[in-house]
């Protein structure tokens, strides 16, 4: 993900400070296997997921994969398949009702970090 620029009074907007934000609002990681770790690349961005058959998509440990906290992933099922939020095994992730799985093709879920290994999931997902 491009870092985002700060401004202060008196800088001057310039085409490229326009390519960085453009480029950091919501960039695009398209998976289309049926497993996917997520990796601090995937900060900010939207996985899409393609495949037609299940996915896995998982949140791996503080120890593998140091996220910090208030790290958001975004997940898109635009395959047919269903994609699983499966927390690695030190981990725990949280929602409304146990929902870790997306409710339907073109549904959206977000996993924020709140803690070490601890993330909330949300969106349109279903038990």
């Amino acid at each position: 993900m491009a870092t985002r620029p700060s401004f202060t009074s008196g800088d001057i907007f310039t085409a490229a400070n326009a390519n960085i934000l453009a480029s950091s609002i919501v960039a695009l990681n398209t998976q289309s296997g049926t497993a996917y770790t997520a990796a601090l690349t995937d900060v900010g961005k939207l996985i899409n997921f393609t495949s037609n058959s299940a996915i896995v998509f998982t949140i791996p440990a503080n120890a593998t994969v140091a996220f910090a906290v208030g790290d958001q992933i975004n997940i898109l099922q635009a395959g047919s398949a269903t994609v699983t939020i499966t927390p690695a095994a030190t981990v725990t992730v949280r929602s409304s009702g146990s929902k870790l799985k997306t409710n339907d093709q073109f549904s959206l879920a977000t996993c924020i970090k709140i803690d070490t290994n601890e993330w909330v999931a949300v969106g349109n997902l279903k038990a």
